[in-house]
């Protein structure tokens, strides 16, 4: 069975989330600190760093830096999750199966699946693949900005070896 207006539905959720982010950020992000860091910053890290890897996905996407929400858009560069609001919602499933949680995620999921339910296979296969991941919102992914983006995501998939590697304690 075809929904109709799934265009019209992808850009409810997009518009309802741009408006939501400002929220988070006073909300659930006051007493964090940001990285004080911009995109012109990022290009100067070696090829093949997370912290080139983050320019190349800013600078292709048209996004700056969002401050005290940068994390954001490094989940999408080591699990190499798109944009679009399907893959938006995905990731949160992908990151929640893997251990990370947070409200704002809950609420993505449980609207997508809500909103956009004829996308609950790639919701479905986002969760097994974050049942495999290791917890990335253990990570201190600052600190990683010079690490090797290929060495990072092998990491990802090697829940014994990154809790001696990479664990921020």
């Amino acid at each position: 069975m075809r929904i109709p207006f799934y265009q019209l539905r992808c850009k409810f959720l997009e518009k309802l989330f741009e408006i939501s982010v400002y929220s988070y950020r006073l909300l659930f992000k006051r007493k964090k600190e940001g990285w004080e860091i911009t995109v012109s910053d990022l290009r100067k890290y070696e090829v093949g760093t997370l912290g080139r890897s983050l320019y190349v996905f800013l600078h292709h996407n048209g996004f700056e830096v969002q401050n005290k929400l940068e994390s954001h858009d490094v989940f999408h560069v080591l699990t190499e999750t798109g944009t679009t609001v399907p893959e938006e919602i995905s990731m949160q499933f992908r990151l929640y199966a893997c251990g990370k949680r947070s409200i704002y995620g809950s609420i993505t999921m449980a609207l997508g699946a809500l909103v956009i339910p004829e996308k609950h296979q790639l919701y479905s296969s986002s969760y097994r693949i974050g049942k495999r991941m290791v917890d990335l919102s253990t990570w201190d992914l600052k600190s990683l900005l010079n690490e090797s983006i290929s060495e990072l995501r092998k990491q990802i998939y090697q829940k014994h070896e990154y809790q001696r590697t990479y664990h921020h304690v």
